[in-house]
Order: C-alpha cells, then structure tokens, then sequence
C-alpha cells in the first residue's frame, strides 16, 4: 500500500476515534448535569421515574453510538497492522467493543419497550 494511502488511513482512524471520545465527552458532561437537575426534582418531591429512564436512554444511546465510532476505527486500524501480536491485541479490543456493543443494543431495547409499556398503561 502506498505510504500516502497509509497516512490517510491512520489519519482517517484517528480522526474517526476522535469523534467517538467526544461523544463520550459530551455524553458524559450532558449526563451530570441532567442528572443533578433530576436529584434536585427527585428532593423537591417530584416523581421523576419516566424522567430518569430517558436520561439514562439517552446516556445509553449515546454511549453505544461512540462505542460504534471506536469500533468503525478498529477496523480501519485492522487494514493498517503489520504484525500477527498488534492483530490479535486489535481483535480483542473489537471483540469487547462489539460485545458492548450488542449487550448495550439489548439494555436499550429492554428499556424503550418497557417505557412503552408503562405509557401505555397510563392511557
């Protein structure tokens, strides 16, 4: 492979797993402060349930998004190894990714449907 095509590739995925940490950066940040805004309701007396299961969808949606922009740059990373140990170190850590991933996607299914139901139930 050519080396300018090598440079645009590493370039690529670091810029792809850039993107990735600042989701988590800015999911993080968004989630304190929606969630001491939620403690506050929650001492005020408020029922706030409904309120902190969209809080933490949304931490959980966003979360698996940035964990889909690592893995989008493991495999970018993947072409560009050299040696079989990098390889294998490179699969595990998409391995664990993905696992996260999907168990993630399943936490989130099981929350959305549940958030359906309970919204149905109130009608």
């Amino acid at each position: 492979m050519p080396e300018w095509a090598v440079t645009a590739l590493e370039f690529l995925a670091i810029t792809v797993e850039g993107v990735g940490y600042a989701i988590l950066l800015f999911t993080v940040v968004t989630f304190i402060f929606r969630y001491v805004a939620f403690l506050f309701q929650r001492l005020r007396g408020f029922e706030c349930i409904r309120r902190f299961r969209d809080i933490r969808l949304e931490l959980m949606s966003h979360i698996l998004l940035a964990i889909d922009f690592m893995v989008i740059s493991d495999i970018i990373h993947t072409g560009l190894v050299q040696t079989r140990d990098s390889l294998i170190t490179l699969g595990v850590f998409v391995l664990i990714r993905s696992a996260l991933a999907f168990l993630l996607s399943l936490e989130i299914k099981d929350t959305r449907s549940e958030k359906q139901s309970s919204s149905s139930a109130d009608d």
